[in-house]
């Protein structure tokens, strides 16, 4: 049977790859595979691999410094998040197909749960290959065959462990152990853990002086100390195994850390093959709503047609008003799924109680606070950058229900101004409350040594500008949305492959490009305001004046944005398009 099991999986992965072949014969998938393929030779084989060669002559050996002490980490993480997150029943996700032809076959539990695990694998192969060629070191020494066996060993075993975890929960609900109880049971034991490791290295390992908080080299060995500190350096031993055969320098270490891991990984395979869980109604009604979602997408129609849960509208909607406040209440309620304010709320509430309490603390709690304050900063920098691209309840995500969008009695640009309000109000309320935060922290405790503090009135300058440079912001990738449609990933059985990833790169670029011309006019703007200013020696409100000219361009530039995206969205044809 797993012969036949190895024949159906690769003759699927060469059907799949002669169908993407076929696929290059339209303009737009060939364009994307010369770009996607240009760009793999540029990164790949001259960056990565010249880059590898570099530090294989003389670089620094991550390996003994900081790498073990991440891999462990992030092994325990994402092993407790299987044990804390999941709420749904163990279910393995089949195809319409393999569920009309493996499950009235006279094939195991057993067997099918050998079939996934099999077809898994070329996923796993597949990242292996990605993770190895991203770090640079498939040709940089000759312990390039130790690390892929390493990422093989580490991501098999987490694969499993996901597995096991899944029956592991089913069974505990069946046995009437509710979702909540295994979660708080779990966390419990967690906080106990790190509790008892915390007490136990108060009394035994002296921690770092806070006046030196940017000494890295000080807090790295403070946390090499921690982890190897009773009771978690027990929990923490067989995450040390899995990542040993990475991180061995010879052949001979890795022989010997090669044993314990395989050990691991075979324990957890007799554990996901001895669970005898009934997974195949769970995978049967996941099978069945992937495919409606499938099918949907294949029609045109959104793919949350049918909503789970109610939500609360943000705020009550008059009968008579601006056509573009319809579209930002229903956006708003849309954008509830991925932007809940009361979690941003409590962020915020824990944030500047935190920052009071510390400014009662004396010099020490001054930089904790200007450690709050640098990094309520850096977030909020890369906001301005790429932000957009998280907050998308505009076109991008209404592109499948276009055709509906067609029939409102509105002009183009109505319908554009609607779609990029909720966007707007998201992301400029978010990034007001990280200045709110700065400016706080900064109030309270100052800055962290070494870092300048920012004046107020550059603070109330960001303030002005952020609304419009967000706007400018969502106005290039809604424009291409509705310029290039086919090159947005959509839906369900959205098309994959090097080409694809060629057009999501030649999106990306273009956009980059076009921004970086339109914010050409604003720094011109904020210039004149600015500099005559200071030279007369009027530098607090200088920034302000400066601040006002480039919110004026860049409103003048949305505003010539939304105009031209509403006249896209006019002669926009979504059959055309399909």
């Amino acid at each position: 049977m797993i012969h036949a099991f190895l024949f159906l999986i690769s003759r699927s992965f060469l059907n799949r790859t002669k169908a993407r072949l076929k696929r290059l014969k339209k303009p737009k998938y060939l364009v994307g595979a010369i770009f996607g393929l240009a760009y793999l030779y540029i990164y790949f084989f001259q960056f990565l691999f010249m880059r590898g060669r570099g530090a294989a002559k003389g670089g620094i050996n991550m390996d003994d410094s900081i790498l073990p002490l991440i891999g462990v980490v992030a092994l325990f993480v994402t092993v407790a998040s299987a044990w804390i997150f999941p709420h749904a029943r163990a279910a393995l996700v089949f195809s319409e197909a393999e569920i009309a032809f493996l499950f009235p076959a006279p094939i195991s539990r057993r067997m099918l749960v050998h079939f996934k695990l099999l077809r898994s694998q070329i996923a796993i192969l597949f990242t292996v290959l990605l993770l190895t060629l991203l770090t640079g070191r498939l040709f940089a020494n000759s312990r390039a065959w130790m690390q892929v066996l390493g990422w093989w060993v580490m991501l098999s075993t987490l694969s499993l462990h996901f597995l096991g975890a899944s029956f592991a929960r089913t069974m505990l609900m069946e046995h009437g152990i509710s979702n909540w109880i295994r979660r708080a049971a779990v966390i419990v034991l967690l906080a106990a853990l790190l509790g008892a490791t915390f007490l136990w290295a108060r009394e035994t390992l002296p921690m770092p002086a806070i006046d030196n908080v940017m000494d890295w080299k000080a807090w790295r060995d403070y946390a090499r100390e921690l982890l190897a500190t009773p009771p978690l350096s027990y929990l923490l031993y067989p995450f040390r195994l899995m990542l040993a055969p990475y991180l061995a320098q010879t052949p001979l270490d890795f022989g010997r850390a090669m044993l314990p891991a395989l050990g691991i990984m075979a324990l957890h395979y007799v554990w996901v093959i001895r669970s005898n869980v009934a997974f195949e109604e769970a995978s049967l009604a996941v099978s069945q709503r992937f495919a409606e979602r499938v099918a949907a997408a294949r029609q045109g129609k959104a793919l949350e047609s049918a909503p789970k849960k109610g939500r609360r509208a943000p705020f009550r909607l008059g009968a008579i008003g601006p056509a573009p406040m319809a579209f930002l209440w229903k956006n708003l309620i849309s954008a509830q799924a991925s932007f809940r304010p009361r979690m941003l709320l409590v962020v915020i509430i824990l944030v500047l109680f935190m920052a009071v309490m510390a400014a009662n603390s004396g010099p020490r709690g001054a930089k904790v606070i200007g450690t709050v304050s640098l990094i309520a900063f850096m977030v909020f920098f890369w906001s301005l950058f790429i932000g957009a691209q998280f907050v998308r309840c505009d076109f991008r995500k209404d592109l499948a229900t276009m055709d509906m969008m067609k029939l409102y009695p509105l002009r183009g640009w109505q319908v554009a101004a609607g779609e990029l309000l909720a966007p707007l109000t998201i992301l400029t309320v978010v990034q007001w409350l990280l200045l709110t935060i700065i400016v706080i922290a900064m109030t309270l405790g100052g800055a962290l040594p070494g870092l300048p503090i920012l004046p107020l009135s550059w603070i109330a300058a960001a303030f002005i500008i952020t609304p419009f440079w967000n706007g400018l912001t969502l106005v290039i990738p809604n424009s291409a949305v509705l310029l290039f449609p086919g090159w947005f990933q959509t839906r369900a059985d959205a098309p994959q492959g090097i080409e694809v990833a060629g057009q999501r790169l030649l999106l990306l670029f273009g956009q980059l490009l076009v921004f970086a011309v339109a914010v050409l006019p604003a720094g011109a703007a904020f210039a004149l305001g600015f500099l005559p200013l200071r030279m007369v020696g009027a530098e607090p409100i200088a920034p302000l004046v400066g601040a006002v000219g480039a919110a004026l361009a860049l409103g003048v530039e949305m505003a010539l944005g939304i105009w031209l995206v509403g006249k896209l969205f006019d002669r926009f044809d979504l059959a055309g398009e399909q």
